[in-house]
């Protein structure tokens, strides 16, 4: 209408109101900046519903946000403050009005809500957009973009950060650990993680912040000090793409076991609402990129903790030390390892987040191919023997095969093989620093041998001599010579410490595999105990005998 006065762009409510004298007058509240309800939103059951709405903050930027419906529960403050929080403005006097307008009409559009991050189907879902078919947004209590930010384009980190990390085996490992979260799901795989280790100013944090600037910003890069429960919640944020947790130094020795099975396991704890009810538990499937300056194994031994095989292959340790320039094979001309050090920093720092979702994008691309059978391709030129072996380089050929395919992709601007090179040469770094074989037998077999020598003089006594006391605590079995070699025999509360912390029937067979433990057939349930005349009366015991080369004095003991 001309001569109108502008209004003021945003939502308004329209309606009749009495004023104080009890006449009707019509009313026009401005009541905030743009806000549209574009969507109603629920997940695959039919259940948490949301709205998905778009608003225009106070420099103009449109922003998008997947509401849950019960944050509108109350008086409303938590959404409003996520919504000033990214400048949408609310006049303060109508604010008890935004509820009604986002509740008064559900929209007639429907899209699928995500509640949780990554693969869902054939669609990769960010906090910020999707990539796929399906149409489908994240749902969140937070309206602000947690991670996953972008900076600099995909050249420009290509050149900067990802092109040197050519011809270093670490650098080239971390950043295709990263790009081999996705593949996860698409290979069946649950969990896949690296622990960097070495001395404390030589780089692997370098590798790891290059590693992290695949996905986002240095923000990203977690430390191992915090909550089991912050660590779950981490983990469930970086569900399909990577987890990095830098210095393990400043974690709890005795907790880091089960903060490893806990992320290899992928299901956060079970916890109660209020009324009693079940919460839906946390689930996530990431790659876990870990450093410090010491093994899982030596740092919760610090803290008195047991370390136990299967930590080993949920996490690989991966030293980074001994290289020509500490963690770097080549620092492609620069002064020094340290300037070449902050200059992946620097760049790593500036540009970031785009490379992830470029791959992303290939992957949903050529969703169709077989990326199993790539995987397997690559396992079996691995040089691995037995099972934890072959558990192992099937992860090592996981992130080869991911860096390859990121390769294909034009993504990292390395040549082809250098992936899969850097792969297989952890590899073999990682089986000639742990030893061949089966970890857990070795380790029941130390622990074993550790007792004997540690309580051999002073808790076992000489079975002719059956009424002798130990020198020292309570009794842990008996010692014979049988053909001029000690047999010890422990008694199972004897074993039991022996072999605390693992499996009594696992023990028993790597010591019978071992050829340690003496037995004449195994008893109804797998024991194998051998009856000994002990004072006059039948007593069931262990009896090991250990290796020549480990065997006590004997002259010492017969005299004993």
């Amino acid at each position: 209408m001309a001569g109108a006065a502008k209004r003021r762009p945003g939502v308004y409510y329209h309606g009749v109101e009495e004023d104080l004298d009890d006449k009707k007058k019509r009313v026009d509240l401005w009541l905030c900046s743009p806000l549209i309800l574009d969507a109603t939103t629920f997940d695959r059951r039919g259940e948490s519903y949301g709205r998905l709405l778009r608003f225009r903050d106070v420099r103009g930027r449109w922003h998008e946000w997947n509401c849950p419906m019960y944050l509108l529960r109350g008086s409303c403050e938590e959404l409003r403050g996520e919504l000033l929080g990214l400048g949408l403005e609310i006049d303060h006097k109508a604010r008890g009005r935004l509820p009604n307008y986002l509740m008064h009409r559900a929209p007639k559009r429907e899209v699928i809500a995500a509640l949780s991050l990554g693969w869902h189907d054939d669609t990769f879902v960010f906090p910020d957009e999707a990539i796929g078919p399906t149409e489908i947004r994240y749902q969140s209590e937070s309206a602000t973009i947690a991670d996953f930010d972008q900076r600099g384009t995909l050249a420009e980190w290509r050149d900067s950060v990802s092109v040197l990390a050519s011809d270093n085996t670490v650098m080239t490992l971390a950043i295709s650990a990263s790009f081999a979260g996705p593949l996860l799901a698409r290979v069946h795989m649950e969990s896949c993680g690296l622990h960097f280790h070495g001395d404390s100013s030589g780089g692997k944090t370098t590798a790891v912040q290059a590693a992290v600037s695949v996905w986002g910003s240095r923000d990203m890069l977690r430390t191992w000090r915090g909550t089991n429960n912050g660590l779950e919640a981490a983990a469930a944020e970086s569900t399909d793409t990577m987890l990095s947790l830098d210095e393990i130094n400043e974690a709890n020795g005795k907790e880091i076991g089960a903060i490893v099975y806990a992320l290899a396991n992928g299901r956060g704890k079970s916890r109660a609402t209020r009324s009693g009810g079940a919460r839906r538990i946390a689930r996530w499937r990431t790659v876990v990129l870990s450093t410090g300056e010491k093994t899982l194994e030596a740092r919760m031994a610090e803290d008195g903790a047991r370390h136990h095989a299967g930590q080993d292959v949920r996490l690989l340790n991966v030293p980074t030390d001994g290289r020509r320039y500490g963690t770097f094979d080549s620092i492609h001309g620069r002064d020094s390892a340290r300037a070449f050090a902050d200059e992946i920093k620097t760049s790593s720092g500036r540009y970031y987040g785009t490379a992830g979702r470029a791959f992303v994008r290939y992957l949903v691309a050529n969703i169709a191919e077989d990326f199993g059978a790539m995987v397997k391709t690559l396992t079996d030129r691995m040089p691995a023997t037995e099972g934890q072996e072959a558990r192992v380089a099937r992860q090592f050929a996981l992130i080869g095969t991911a860096g390859e395919l990121a390769t294909t992709a034009g993504i990292t601007g390395w040549v082809p093989g250098a992936a899969t090179k850097s792969a297989m040469d952890a590899f073999v770094i990682w089986r000639d620093a742990r030893g061949k074989g089966n970890v857990e037998t070795t380790k029941i077999l130390s622990a074993v041998r550790d007792f004997i020598e540690r309580y051999g003089d002073l808790r076992f006594t000489d079975s002719s001599y059956p009424d002798a006391r130990p020198l020292r605590g309570d009794r842990a079995g008996y010692t014979r010579v049988i053909d001029g070699r000690v047999v010890y025999m422990l008694t199972p509360g004897g074993l039991g410490e022996a072999i605390k912390g693992f499996d009594r029937a696992r023990a028993l067979d790597a010591l019978d595999a071992a050829g340690w433990l003496l037995y004449t057939s195994k008893g109804t349930k797998g024991e194998r105990r051998t009856q000994s005349k002990i004072g006059g009366r039948n007593v069931g015991l262990y009896s090991i005998q250990l290796p020549d080369d480990e065997n006590v004095d004997v002259e010492r003991k017969e005299a004993a």
